[in-house]
């Protein structure tokens, strides 16, 4: 599902990415990635605005915790890359019965590419040792308008 983003939404979640990064590195979390944390603060960021315009709802983005909330948006967890070509990235600590939702691309059109539960995405060839995390591809996702509307907490 493509879903435009105006250049005021894309510098909110702009802002909202450097806040994240900012809070991480003065409260001496870890990144998750070698390189590049800001640059992924910004795209996840975007990631959560584009999936709660295509839910009609408003983003409540968190920035002074870690995710410890009722998921990214609504209940999903939302995972993001500007790579069209990108995989959906899980952590082992994934929760299992949270549906997961793929966000690809650059403003101003981005793509919802699908959903799946962690639970289904955690398969052994998935699994990247490099990185400590699944990489679960497209073509492994459930089409977003199947996506379940009752999301367990």
């Amino acid at each position: 599902m493509r879903v435009c983003v105006t250049a005021c939404e894309v510098r909110y979640a702009a802002l909202v990415g450097i806040a994240r990064d900012g809070d991480a590195k003065v409260h001496g979390r870890k990144p998750r990635w070698p390189v590049g944390t800001l640059v992924a603060h910004i795209v996840g960021a975007l990631g959560e605005l584009v999936v709660s315009k295509a839910l009609g709802i408003y983003w409540r983005p968190v920035i002074d915790r870690r995710d410890t909330a009722y998921g990214d948006v609504a209940g999903y967890e939302v995972k993001a890359t500007q790579y069209p070509d990108g995989y959906l990235r899980l952590r082992a600590d994934a929760k299992p019965d949270r549906p997961y939702v793929l966000v690809t691309g650059e403003p101003p059109a981005l793509e919802i590419r699908g959903w799946i539960y962690a639970r289904d995405g955690m398969r052994g060839e998935w699994w990247d040792e490099r990185d400590g995390e699944y990489h679960v591809p497209q073509s492994a996702l459930a089409d977003w308008e199947t996506r379940p509307f009752e999301v367990p907490r």
